[in-house]
């Protein structure tokens, strides 16, 4: 090719140059996405991991049973992990700037109060792996409700799982003890 077409050929359209995300801008410019009713906005998802923000306050009777890891790092305020361990609800304390790695299969369900923010970084589920919401009774703690399901995106993916479950009373009666466990939760 002579140097003139060289110099009048388009130029290669540029490749997107690795930057770091400026994650606490982020936050500060989007805060009614850490809001309820879900509270939680996915902000990197690419090969194996998945990075969502999280805020507060939130209030949640069930326990998620995620296959793989979760990482907490909590970056504002307090929260509590509560975790099923041993038959028994068992709670976590994650005070801010603290981090806990939650091992897989692990039922879980963070209890966040009001003007939290925490990082929740966990693997896609590729293949056959699937997520469990379920929930336990108040009394004695047997399942009262359980859906498994393919999580992509949690926005989208969770809320019908709630709705299966506080849609019909009946799921809130202990078919074991015969406690009625609380409905759905206030927002807000």
């Amino acid at each position: 090719m002579s140097q003139a077409a060289l110099r009048q050929a388009p130029p290669e359209p540029e490749a997107e140059k690795p930057a770091a995300f400026p994650l606490l801008r982020w936050i500060a410019e989007n805060p009614d996405k850490l809001r309820p009713p879900l509270g939680a906005k996915t902000i990197f998802r690419e090969d194996d991991f998945m990075v969502t923000v999280v805020g507060g306050p939130n209030a949640r009777t069930d326990y998620h049973v995620n296959p793989t890891e979760e990482f907490f790092f909590q970056l504002k305020g307090d929260v509590t992990i509560r975790i099923q361990h041993e038959g028994r609800p068992h709670d976590i304390a994650l005070t801010e700037g603290s981090i806990y790695l939650l091992p897989g299969n692990v039922p879980h369900a963070p209890m966040r109060g009001p003007d939290t923010v925490g990082i929740i970084v966990e693997r896609i589920r590729k293949g056959d792996l699937l997520d469990t919401h379920r929930w336990y009774c108040e009394a004695c703690n047997d399942v009262l409700f359980e859906r498994t399901v393919k999580i992509e995106l949690l926005e989208r993916d969770m809320p019908p799982i709630f709705d299966a479950y506080y849609g019909d009373p009946q799921n809130q009666v202990c078919k074991s003890c015969g406690h009625v466990n609380s409905g759905r939760p206030k927002r807000g």
